[in-house]
């Protein structure tokens, strides 16, 4: 479970700090800092997991704009497998030429209960463990944390790269889903745009996930009778669905789906596919381009799929339906500070004994200011 998260000098994020819930909503106004907070997550994954370098990832483009400061924070604190982790990772910009990306740097450290395991520094890497540490060279620009393989003397590290592969956030968008696997992938992206490469792997890991699914189709698009991979090439696979009206079957391809149709699938197989391995679920407004009556089946379900399996589950939203469903008393509003411009959160507590919802609570906050 993640406890807490620092992000300085990300977007609008300047020593922002966050002690999580289990569950909770995230309200405010477009630009407040919400989705900034989801890909703060985002880049801590790709870096510690995937192996990405920190050039990649946005940096030094997305340091905070009134800010002079040649450095960017994200440290998290998190507990797993009966572990407490505390971990920081600092992207540091060279400023002998603060235009050329390639002069970027990591800085990391990771401890566990109070005992240093691992630190990095100007490409200088550190395992800290038993009566002796090891250095080793390594990319200034990259985690060594990704290359680590498992072994007897590097579990506490491994374990801590499983918890942050098990943090999974999605922003959807309909238009970055394509149907065309060209390969297989272990991942799916933050936007749910390889999900054909994902479902090829996938379809052939877990048949009764495969099986959930369609039958979740059923349900959620008329006429829904198959989704299958068609052989286009010795390596390319198409998606394809069939439909059956009155007994009467046809298929279409891909594209001839709306946004719509497209996302119900992608969001209906992360549920079936995914969310059996995430520690934290984390939504970014997944409501748009679906009606809210379209989208309440599958939020009910991730929420039941979250409290059976002691999951953390944190959900971005516009909407009063599902604000009103997912919150209760579980409601933070994230806001512009009026005297500086930077980001800030607080608790929303709606009377419930008197009718107050978090979505009539978060609305008044707006109106006041």
């Amino acid at each position: 479970m993640l406890k807490r998260i620092h992000v300085h000098n990300y977007r609008t994020l300047v020593h922002f700090e966050w002690s999580l819930p289990s569950s909770c909503v995230l309200v405010g106004d477009n630009g407040a800092g919400k989705s900034a907070l989801f890909e703060a997550l985002w880049i801590a994954r790709d870096v510690i997991v995937h192996g990405k370098r920190i050039d990649e990832l946005g940096f030094p483009a997305t340091r905070t704009a009134w800010l002079d400061e040649p450095s960017q924070v994200i440290a998290l604190e998190l507990e797993h497998d009966g572990e407490h982790f505390e971990y920081q990772l600092e992207a540091r910009l060279e400023l002998s030429d603060p235009h050329d990306r390639s002069r970027c740097s990591i800085i990391e450290q990771l401890s566990s209960a109070g005992d240093l395991l691992y630190e990095a520094i100007g490409g200088a890497v550190k395992l800290h463990g038993g009566q002796s540490s090891a250095t080793i060279p390594f990319d200034r620009r990259r985690s060594f944390l990704a290359a680590i393989e498992p072994g007897p003397g590097n579990r506490k590290l491994v374990a801590f790269r499983d918890a942050i592969a098990s943090m999974w956030m999605f922003k959807p968008d309909p238009l970055r889903i394509g149907g065309v696997a060209s390969r297989e992938t272990t991942w799916i992206e933050r936007d749910l745009g390889n999900f054909a490469n994902w479902y090829r792997t996938k379809v052939q890991e877990d048949f009764a996930a495969a099986t959930r699914l369609r039958e979740d189709l059923i349900q959620v698009l008329p006429g829904f009778y198959q989704l299958r991979l068609e052989s286009i090439s010795a390596e390319t696979r198409d998606l394809r669905i069939r439909f059956d009206f009155g007994g009467k079957t046809h298929e279409v391809s891909w594209d001839g789906l709306s946004e719509g149709q497209r996302l119900l699938i992608a969001l209906y197989g992360v549920l079936r596919f995914a969310l059996e391995h995430a520690s934290l679920i984390g939504l970014d407004e997944i409501e748009n381009y679906v009606a809210p009556a379209e989208i309440q089946p599958w939020l009910r379900a991730v929420v039941d799929a979250a409290l059976e399996g002691d999951r953390q589950l944190l959900v971005i939203s516009h909407h009063p339906e599902s604000i009103d469903y997912l919150a209760a008393d579980a409601a933070w509003r994230m806001w512009r500070d009026p005297a500086t411009g930077c980001s800030r959160i607080a608790k929303l507590e709606p009377d419930l004994d008197a009718g107050e919802t978090a979505y009539d609570l978060a609305k008044q906050r707006v109106d006041d200011e």
